[in-house]
């Protein structure tokens, strides 16, 4: 009789650790098939580019920070979404990224815009190869920004592996996965 009831707790248990590795499994595979949602457009000279979906990489209840990757076949494009912010240009037109081990991308500006809507400033920085390979290898630690007339430093806390998952997401597509 004690063999029976020690069996019956152990096979609870063993269906408890499961379904609880079965949610956090599902859990982890919703997040990055959300992660994965690309827009497609074609360009006016023809070029096929796709982008990911906004995401949000900063939050401090003062500012938000979304991040998309567009590529176009051959380049990478990171934009920062920065609202809310007044309308204004950006001077600099600068940003780095500075990776968990150490190295620092430069970014420079390719071209901005302001969203009157969400009064937002979308500023958008070609990556090189170099820079995209370095953000498959490693986390991104903060990013240093200049937003309008200032430079903001965004600590990443939770979004590490944002941009690399969005790197990823265009990838897949493209190789057909």
């Amino acid at each position: 009789m004690v063999q029976i009831n020690s069996f019956t707790l152990a096979k609870k248990r063993t269906m408890k650790r499961l379904l609880i590795f079965w949610f956090f499994s599902l859990l982890a595979i919703s997040r990055l098939l959300a992660q994965c949602k690309l827009e497609t457009e074609m360009s006016p000279t023809g070029i096929l580019i796709e982008t990911t979906e906004k995401y949000l990489l900063y939050d401090n209840l003062v500012k938000q920070v979304y991040t998309q990757i567009k590529h176009d076949g051959d380049d990478f494009f990171l934009i920062l979404i920065t609202q809310p912010i007044a309308k204004q240009k950006l001077d600099k037109g600068s940003a780095f990224i500075l990776l968990d081990e150490g190295d620092t991308l430069e970014l420079n500006l390719s071209n901005q815009y302001y969203e009157t809507k969400d009064s937002a400033i979308n500023a958008l920085y070609a990556l090189s190869k170099a820079q995209v390979k370095l953000l498959f290898k490693q986390p991104v630690n903060r990013i240093v920004a200049d937003i309008g007339l200032e430079e903001k430093q965004f600590i990443l806390k939770l979004q590490k592996n944002l941009l690399r998952e969005q790197l990823q997401c265009i990838l897949k597509e493209e190789k057909g996965d």
